[in-house]
């Protein structure tokens, strides 16, 4: 709980006023049960979206506006994928576009991956094999995820992650300087073993 009253208050901060003073973006990771995929919202602020990718790609998005980019997916697909990365069990996921929702001054970009996983506690990690002398079910058990999103357009740039499955609810902080992190699934890392790269709050 304390976890999210924390970015509730980071989020109050950076997305309350405009123009914003500092240059930020909010990722949600959540697991769907019923779909067996990954929900992956991405929420940055549009002036900076639509100017990464004028820079990058030469073309003028105009999101929400009457004369929009017919093909806008293709670059904001094409950019998402340049900076955004998740591995599941060192296997890389392919996001897919579902949809975007734009407000006044911020575009959410939706998108989704597959992923089959199911509820999993520490002693039944230890297990050898289920009941009838099966094995495991397959299941999450790390994840890496990389985030340089907007950082090749501010130095100064800050991506919040937030990553769901089932009662597992973890929170990470990334820059120009730190853009990965790789966690263990059930459990935070042991002692003797190397922290995440990116700051976890």
């Amino acid at each position: 709980m304390l976890l999210f009253l924390k970015i509730g208050l980071i989020l109050h901060l950076f997305f309350a006023n405009y123009p914003h003073p500092l240059h930020v973006s909010v990722t949600n990771i959540e697991y769907n049960q019923e779909k067996k995929t990954f929900d992956v919202a991405f929420k940055i602020f549009t002036d900076d979206f639509e100017t990464i990718i004028f820079n990058k790609y030469g073309v003028e998005l105009k999101l929400g506006k009457e004369d929009e980019l017919q093909d806008y997916e293709k670059y904001i697909n094409q950019y998402v994928f340049e900076h955004f990365c998740i591995e599941i069990n060192e296997k890389n996921k392919k996001l897919r576009f579902k949809h975007k929702k734009m407000n006044d001054i911020d575009v959410w970009l939706y998108y989704e991956f597959s992923a089959k996983g199911h509820r999993r506690s520490k002693a039944l990690a230890t297990e050898s094999g289920s009941a009838s002398g099966g094995k495991n079910k397959e299941n999450i058990k790390f994840v890496a995820i990389t985030n340089s999103l907007m950082c090749d357009l501010y130095k100064d740039q800050t991506n919040l992650v937030i990553f769901n499955y089932f009662d597992i609810q973890k929170g990470f902080s990334f820059d120009y300087n730190n853009n990965n992190v790789i966690f263990e699934i059930i459990s935070d890392f042991p002692p003797e073993a190397d922290p995440p790269k990116a700051e976890k709050f």
